[in-house]
């Protein structure tokens, strides 16, 4: 039996209880193919292109522009067998950032392994005619900013450079390589907790390579150098300010056992994440340190050498629009497992810790593997490297519709509605109902025109017509329905709606989604 609800009992259950939500799902998109190792992606400061991308290949030593999806050629910037080693697995072009005022003075930087000893040297450049538009850098404009860091091994150079919300250059240092933080090259106690060295540290720059003179080690005669603002790592591989917050999260790969995740508030310098006594949250029982001292910054999160991990790669903040309900969320992976997590942290506790792998995987012939880096653009979207594949993959939504209903209580607790698929453009699509009640009588609210009616946990969406459905008897769990929307409707056109349902354990007896919306396809 068909059944309408009224409009004033669906009302009447929406103003008694805070909706409840749930996550949109996502998935990954390929955004860019056929690269040599990639390990940075990005977008320049006030860039207005969303399809526009820089990519670094590590071992061409090169750095590309991606543009709608295709990988421009010549590269924008092209070192290779000039100034870059590229002989060790952790060494060649390992970062880049943009000068905050990009789009006015052209500037850019450039973390590499030098071919003259495998020393880190960072160096700015400029780039050839209008910034906003450039396909070239000016390969004449290279001014070192700092270096050559001598490197006493091959692994561990660290290499992501990051402007914070300061204005000041940020740039990860590894410990030197080798194990333990021992050998040649590494000072006694280890060079992560040593101020003689830049190793195994977090420095803080000008612009110009310049030392700030709010640096947080600047005492003459402390034995300290005046560019370090952080000690005590082991080789900050990738990290990343959030764009929101300014805090800094850093993702510190581990040697034999475990990998860590550590948060900085922003602004706080001066801080030792307790490398080489400790790794993650465990001691070593190496010397350099006190373990679990009162002095050393701990990590939020830590994960062990299990099922195939071996190595850290952070991780971003999604500050992105497409996906809201993710804001503030961090996303990391490893590199040998090829795991995808996620996790929030408010300042005392992490939250909301998700494997996303399985979720994230691509579309079949596809896969993400070998994990080298997080990127964002502009829009705060979150971009995957994987290095193996050559590929770029987007973090999206997984289908077409750019929100994602909840419901209120009822259905035992768990919302009703999850929104999956198309709408085509001769007005059909379907809806798939999660833990939907078998025989339950249900309504589907459609219409072509976005409202703004506010209500506890959602918007209202304002309908021409309503569509009378049935669930088949029995389908308690996942149900689709298909639906016709009349009169057809062209492609790119808005589709609204709300699916509301009879549900005993509700308020009022009804459960209503929040309003969904999706664009019609071809």
């Amino acid at each position: 039996m068909n059944f309408r609800l009224p409009l004033s009992m669906v009302f009447a259950g929406l103003m008694a209880a805070p909706a409840f939500c749930q996550a949109t799902p996502i998935g990954t998109v390929r955004v860019a193919t056929a690269l040599a190792r990639p390990v940075w992606v990005g977008q320049a400061p006030g860039e207005t292109d969303p399809t526009r991308l820089f990519v670094i290949e590590q071992k061409q030593a090169d750095i590309h522009i991606v543009l709608n999806g295709v990988v421009q050629e010549p590269p924008f910037l092209d070192l290779t067998n000039a100034k870059v080693v590229t002989s060790g697995n952790e060494q060649g072009l390992l970062g880049m950032t943009f000068h905050p005022d990009f789009q006015n003075n052209g500037l850019f930087y450039i973390n590499f392994t030098s071919a003259s000893g495998g020393a880190t040297i960072v160096e700015r450049y400029g780039v050839i005619g209008t910034p906003a538009t450039a396909t070239a850098a000016d390969v004449s404009s290279a001014t070192v900013i700092i270096g050559p860091i001598t490197q006493p091994q091959t692994n561990h150079n660290g290499g992501n450079l990051a402007f914070g919300p300061d204005g000041k250059l940020y740039m990860g240092m590894g410990d030197g390589g080798n194990s333990n933080d021992t050998g040649p090259g590494h000072v006694t106690g280890g060079n992560a907790q040593s101020g003689t060295t830049l190793l195994g540290k977090m420095l803080r720059l000008n612009d110009d390579g310049t030392i700030p003179s709010d640096n947080p080690f600047l005492t003459p005669g402390d034995g300290i150098m005046d560019a370090i603002w952080q000690f005590g790592m082991r080789n900050p591989w990738r990290w990343s300010f959030d764009s929101e917050t300014g805090d800094l999260w850093i993702a510190d790969v581990g040697q034999d056992a475990h990998e860590e995740i550590d948060f900085v508030p922003a602004g706080l310098g001066g801080l030792n994440f307790g490398w080489r006594c400790m790794e993650g949250f465990t001691c070593t029982g190496l010397s350099g340190c006190t373990c679990n001292a009162p002095t050393l910054m701990l990590p939020i999160h830590d994960y062990a050498h299990t099922g195939g991990n071996c190595s850290v790669t952070g991780g971003g903040l999604y500050r992105g629009q497409a996906i809201p309900d993710l804001a503030g969320t961090y996303f990391f992976a490893d590199y040998c497992s090829k795991k995808i997590w996620s996790l929030r942290y408010d300042g005392a506790t992490v939250s909301a810790f998700t494997d996303r792998t399985a979720e994230l995987a691509p579309i079949a012939g596809q896969s993400i593997d070998a994990i080298t880096s997080f990127g964002t653009d502009t829009k705060g979207e979150l971009y995957i490297c994987d290095q193996t594949g050559g590929d770029i993959f987007k973090i999206v939504p997984k289908n077409a519709f750019t929100g994602l209903g909840c419901a209120l209580p009822g259905m035992n607790g768990k919302p009703v509605l999850w929104a999956e698929g198309n709408f085509t453009a001769n007005g059909t699509g379907t809806i798939h109902l999660q833990n939907a009640l078998g025989s339950a009588s249900s309504v589907l609210f459609v219409g072509l025109v976005e409202g703004a009616a506010p209500f506890k946990g959602g918007v209202l969406k304002p309908v021409p017509a309503i569509l009378t459905l049935n669930l088949p008897v029995g389908a308690n769990g996942k149900v689709d329905i298909p639906f016709l929307i009349d009169p057809v409707v062209p492609s790119g056109t808005l589709i609204a709606f709300q699916y509301a349902i009879q549900d005993p354990g509700a308020v009022k007896g009804v459960a209503l989604s929040n309003a969904l919306k999706g664009v019609t396809t071809p």
